[in-house]
């Protein structure tokens, strides 16, 4: 059994570098020119798009590397998948990095050896338990990526009521988000990110993974041997280099932390495995090239045959050091390694496993697996494994691993069936990642997370008592405000309106003058006492949100105030079909008070000129109401809008200040802005903005 563990080390190394010590120079491909290659929009992580619209991601910097390491150069085309495959198919593109390995496919591509592997997964909005298997699709409406292997396999199985195509993977998610359909069946690393990065909240991924997502690799258009061949020798120099390594921490390290179980370590052997076994088809044919021209060359010349003989001798040595190359990494990585059989025993184990199960290695050979996990679920997955001869992986799997001191650990798993030639699984490859402290470090996150929740639950709730507690003290003003205060006015009107009469023609002159500026006093406040109530009315009322028409109101508002001055020589200017979304009782206040305003401060001008209309600035919509009227002093621009400032002359310019603080509290209301700009005798422009906070 250890004989046959180490003779799949030593057949991986054998096709490895037989491939290598026969490739021929590969420099027709292209003919210098860069390749021509497609990339999706977004895929994450493993097809983006930067800002400048170049192609980004972990297949487009992996082929980029893979192709660099054979002296080649790569220019990627963005595009929709299924416009990319017909490309890909007529000869318009001549590599995609990314393409899952299927029958029907192999008709129109050929395929690189695989080099990720992928399960699909289902989506659905939060909430929808009528969905949790692929077998509850049927008669459902369901949404997939035109021409990904999520549409092929929906079509395959015929279980959906009907199958909605979108362009792109987002265009699905969000159409799910919105409400639309029922599921989307997609990939699941990339969906996991999409809805992540797309800040989604309404869907969720569900069920066990779908298998029909498996081996990833780079696809040429059918017949392109030649650069199939490069696109294999690159991809075997990027990861006996690091780079595949590199570039899987770069892309896959940020988002496998709570999502893909994925051994960094355990890809570059099981990559390298499934190499192998890829290129043996390519290394026959390039061997029988060799022997047909070695035997032509025999009839030539002894000569020939002597030299054969030394470059096969050579070939044995260098392959030996590389099956000793293999073996050492195997036994030294510190991922978890062990080789089984079909009935999971041992074959071989590495020293990593070895140390965390504290028993030597030699110790493993020929034990089962089941009696360090024995449990019945275990068991399905294995046997699973070896029926269906698909790879298997799970994220943070808890098991007693660590001894009682740990307590429970948590662990990622991968299990990669090795295959003989008739296809048949013949041993298993088990690569194990402790994840305890990454797991504890999400729950606890997710337990600050819910901390942090509830204070914010708390705090909310504590400031809408306050809120309350500020609308009800500001109900007991108004309630004082609108029947104790008004009293005592009328009191005093009426009794100097009885002093006027009793005494009229034979008062003082000094005693009228009083007497006139007490009733002028107590009219100015009564209008303060309005203005008040009206103040207050802005912050009891609730809004009623509507789409209002400023524009008709305007002009409205504009007919009543000049009726009531009687005012001729003014240029009333207002833009037609300025619209907003809000409250129409309180938008029409503020706009009588502003309008009201530059109509009350052009009364010394002739012509008078008032403006309304809109503007953009930045990207947002600014409403201005415009005069050429009396201007104030900027210096004082920050009184404005609170209430009882007031800077103007109270002689010449009647008022309470009470106004432009109504407007302020409808525009804040409206979660707006609300500012003015002016000079002395040059006019005034107020500013104010709608549903911008």
């Amino acid at each position: 059994m250890h004989y046959r563990a180490s003779r799949c080390f030593a057949t991986a190394a054998l096709l490895l570098g037989a491939l290598l010590a026969c490739a021929p120079a590969w420099g027709g491909v292209a003919d210098g020119r860069p390749i021509r290659a497609g990339s999706e929009y977004e895929y994450p992580p493993f097809a983006t798009q930067r800002p400048d619209g170049t192609a980004d991601g972990f297949s487009v910097e992996l082929l980029r590397a893979v192709l660099r390491a054979m002296d080649h150069e790569v220019a990627f085309e963005p595009g929709p998948w299924h416009v990319l495959k017909d490309k890909l198919a007529d000869g318009r593109l001549e590599v995609l990095p990314l393409m899952a390995r299927t029958d029907a496919r192999r008709a129109h591509y050929d395929f690189s050896v695989p080099w990720f592997t992928m399960h699909g997964t289902l989506v659905v909005r939060k909430g929808d338990r009528r969905i949790r298997d692929v077998a509850d699709l049927r008669g459902r409406e369901v949404v997939v990526m035109r021409g990904d292997i999520a549409d092929e396999y929906m079509q395959t199985l015929g279980l959906a009521g009907k199958i909605f195509r979108t362009e792109t993977v987002e265009q699905a998610l969000r159409a799910l988000d919105g409400g639309q359909h029922d599921a989307v069946v997609v990939q699941k690393l990339a969906g996991q990110e999409l809805i992540r990065k797309l800040g989604l909240t309404n869907v969720e991924t569900v069920g066990p993974p779908i298998t029909a997502y498996q081996q990833m690799s780079f696809a040429v258009r059918k017949g392109d041997h030649e650069l199939l061949a490069i696109l294999n020798e690159g991809l075997a120099l990027v990861v006996a280099d690091g780079t595949f390594t590199r570039l899987q921490d770069k892309w896959l390290a940020p988002v496998q932390q709570e999502r893909v179980p994925f051994g960094q370590v355990a890809v570059v052997v099981a990559v390298t495995l499934a190499f192998a076994a890829g290129v043996a088809f390519l290394w026959q044919r390039s061997l029988r090239r060799q022997v047909q021209a070695r035997t032509e060359a025999l009839h030539q010349s002894n000569l020939s045959f002597m030299r054969e003989i030394v470059e096969h001798h050579e070939t044995e040595q260098a392959l030996r050091r590389k099956t000793e190359e293999l073996e050492a990494t195997f036994a030294n990585v510190h991922v978890l390694l062990a080789i089984m059989d079909r009935e999971f025993n041992f074959l071989q184990v590495n020293e990593a496993f070895a140390v965390q199960q504290g028993l030597p290695r030699e110790s493993f050979v020929g034990r089962n697996l089941m009696e360090l996990c024995d449990d019945e679920e275990n068991r399905a997955v294995f046997r699973e494994v070896v029926s269906a001869g698909e790879p298997y992986s799970v994220a943070a799997k808890p098991a007693g691993w660590g001894g009682p001191a740990r307590g429970v650990t948590y662990w990622d798993w991968t299990i990669t069936p090795v295959k003989d030639q008739a296809d048949q699984v013949e041993a298993l490859v088990l690569a194990v990642i402790d994840a305890t402290e990454r797991e504890r470090q999400r729950q606890q996150a997710e337990s600050a997370s819910r901390r942090s929740q509830e204070l914010l639950e708390r705090r909310v709730s504590e400031r809408t008592a306050e809120l309350e507690a500020a609308y009800e003290e500001l109900e007991s003003f108004s309630y004082s405000v609108s029947h104790d205060l008004r009293g005592p006015l009328r009191a005093i009107n009426g009794y100097s309106h009885i002093l006027a009469d009793d005494f009229n023609g034979t008062m003082h002159p000094d005693a009228q003058l009083c007497l006139d500026r007490i009733r002028d006093a107590t009219l100015r406040m009564g209008e303060l006492i309005d203005g008040l109530l009206d103040l207050a009315r802005v912050f009891r009322s609730e809004l009623q949100v509507t789409q209002v028409d400023l524009s008709a109101i305007a002009h409205e508002l504009m007919g009543m105030l000049l009726d009531a001055e009687r005012r001729e020589q003014t240029d009333i200017r207002i833009q037609p079909g300025v619209s907003a979304s809000g409250d129409p009782i309180l938008l029409r206040i503020a706009l009588q008070n502003l309008l009201g305003n530059a109509l009350k401060f052009t009364r010394q001008r002739n012509p008078a000129l008032i403006e309304f209309g809109t503007e953009q600035q930045g990207g947002r919509l600014i409403y201005t109401v415009r005069d050429n009227g009396a201007g104030f002093d900027m210096r004082y621009a920050h009184k404005l809008f609170q209430p009882f400032e007031r800077l103007h002359d109270g002689s010449a310019y009647e008022g309470t200040g009470i106004g432009l603080a109504t407007v302020r509290r409808i525009v804040v209301r409206h979660r707006g802005r609300v500012w003015a700009e002016g000079e002395q005798d040059a006019g005034t422009r107020v500013c104010f903005t709608l549903n911008e906070l």
